[in-house]
C-alpha cells in the first residue's frame, strides 16, 4: 500500500493546486440598475460570472459582455449584454464607467431607446484597483437624463481577471 500511496499523493496535490489556481477569464460580480419612469433594469451577478470579450453583435441573446483595463492612468469598466429587444419596453443593455487618477469620472449607460448621460449628482468611488491581482472594483450612483427622461443608476461591482497596461 505504501507504493500506492507515493504514486498517488503528488496526483493529489497537482488536482488541489489546479483547483485553487484564479480563473483567467474576465468575470464580474454584483449589482448594476437604472430606473426610468418606474421600470428597473440590470445586471444582477450574485456570484462571480464569466463575461465574453468578444463583439456584443455576435453574441446570443442574454450573454454578458464586458470588459476592465487597469491603465496607467485609471481603470476602466464595461458591461454589457446582448439582447433580443423587447418592443416597448426599456432595458439596460450596456454601461460604461471610466475613473481617472485625475479629473471627474465618465459614466456612459445604454438603456434599449439610446444613451443616457450625468444629468446631475454622479458619485462614483473606485473601491480597489490592484494591478498585481488584476482585480477592480467600484460603485456609482448617479442621475441620467437620456431619450426616456430622467434615469437613475447604482452600481456595485467587482471585475476579476482584468487586463492591465
Amino acid at each position: 500500500m505504501r507504493f500506492a500511496t507515493h504514486r498517488l499523493l503528488p496526483l493529489f496535490v497537482l488536482v488541489s493546486l489546479l483547483g485553487c489556481a484564479p480563473d483567467p477569464h474576465l468575470s464580474a460580480s454584483g449589482l448594476a440598475s437604472v430606473q426610468v419612469g418606474g421600470t428597473v433594469s440590470g445586471f444582477d451577478f450574485a456570484q462571480p460570472t464569466r463575461l465574453s470579450e468578444d463583439a456584443i453583435e455576435t453574441l446570443p441573446a442574454g450573454t454578458p459582455a464586458g470588459r476592465c483595463v487597469l491603465g496607467p492612468s485609471g481603470v476602466s469598466f464595461a458591461l454589457a449584454r446582448a439582447t433580443a429587444g423587447v418592443p416597448g419596453s426599456v432595458s439596460l443593455e450596456s454601461l460604461e464607467v471610466v475613473v481617472h487618477d485625475v479629473g471627474d469620472p465618465e459614466v456612459r449607460v445604454s438603456l434599449s431607446d439610446g444613451l443616457y448621460l450625468p444629468s446631475g449628482t454622479c458619485d462614483v468611488t473606485l473601491v480597489y484597483a490592484n494591478r498585481a491581482d488584476q482585480v477592480a472594483a467600484f460603485t456609482a450612483s448617479c442621475d441620467l437624463d437620456g431619450p426616456s427622461g430622467a434615469a437613475h443608476f447604482d452600481a456595485n461591482l467587482e471585475y476579476a481577471a482584468c487586463r492591465v497596461q
